[in-house]
């Protein structure tokens, strides 16, 4: 797990300010995480928004790939941070996109661009993370999507062939 602490500078520009990788394997879940980062970087922290790779469902976000829960409720007090918002990984990640300048990206194969259109996310990480930008009058807003969770759609006999073989061989 990566923790960044970062700050706008005069330009609007997010620098930033700290950054530490924890091995989540070896902690029982992401307060004493949060506590130690606190603790080695010393001062305090008034407000911090956190991109978790698991959805958040009635307050409460429950890891796919580790024995941890988040309770949201509460969360900022048992940490020592005022105003705490947690939010998917992607849809932090979508922020993060709209934060980079031409000089940042890759072009993987030319198309045209379309100036205010949606954007695609996708990550590739315990599972294939999706999600989407779309504009809203002034700006894009982000939407994160559990893509990855969803089934393999068959749509001819060949397709759920192959859906039947890799059920058989590796369940859901």
């Amino acid at each position: 797990m990566k923790v960044q602490v970062s700050a706008r500078d005069t330009e609007g520009r997010r620098t930033v300010l700290r950054e530490t990788v924890f091995s989540s394997g070896d902690y029982e879940g992401l307060e004493p995480i949060v506590r130690e980062f606190l603790r080695k970087a010393g001062g305090s922290v008034s407000s911090a928004c956190l991109g978790v790779a698991c959805p958040l469902e009635e307050g409460v976000c429950r890891f796919s790939n580790l024995e941890w829960e988040i309770i949201v409720d509460g969360l900022g007090e048992r940490v020592g941070i005022p105003r705490v918002r947690i939010i998917n990984d992607l849809e932090a990640a979508g922020y993060g996109v709209l934060e980079l300048e031409p000089k940042d990206l890759v072009t993987l194969q030319k198309g045209v661009p379309s100036e205010g259109g949606p954007v695609a996310l996708i990550g590739a990480g315990t599972g294939l993370g999706q999600g989407f930008l779309v504009r809203d009058q002034e700006r894009y807003t982000v939407h994160a999507s559990e893509g990855g969770h969803a089934d393999f759609a068959a749509t001819d006999p060949t397709q759920w062939r192959l859906r039947q073989y890799l059920r058989l061989r590796y369940g859901h």
